[in-house]
């Protein structure tokens, strides 16, 4: 496992902490993909008052994603990272998902929420 870009923000909006971070969960080959998450309220005390979820990048063994990036809007969390080829490590292009961010005080979504991914050259 490799963890790497920590990101955390805070968002008055919806009174709550937002977090990211890259993270390839493969021991032999690559599995590659931003785990992220909320707080269920502003005072997160434990692991039980975060909503935590990882979404993996569908590159195929053919590119490789770097500095990644969390933002925040009234409506949407968005994650942006640079794409770079496999074995040249020539950029490629730029990547954006975003999910729709929770309404204010609400706990953890029973699924997943719906994502989004674009990506944008």
């Amino acid at each position: 496992m490799f963890l790497a870009d920590p990101q955390v923000a805070w968002d008055p909006e919806s009174d709550r902490f937002f977090y990211s971070i890259f993270e390839n969960r493969g021991s032999t080959s690559p599995d590659e993909g931003i785990a992220w998450g909320f707080s269920k309220t502003g005072t997160p005390n434990s692991t039980a008052d975060w909503c935590q979820y990882f979404t993996r990048f569908d590159y195929g063994g053919s590119a490789f994603p770097d500095r990644p990036s969390l933002g925040l809007t009234s409506d949407f969390v968005i994650f942006v990272s640079e794409r770079f080829g496999v074995p040249n490590e020539d950029f490629q292009g730029v990547d954006l998902a975003w999910v729709t961010k929770p309404g204010k005080k609400s706990s953890a979504p029973e699924k997943d929420p719906e994502d989004r991914y674009q990506p944008a050259h």
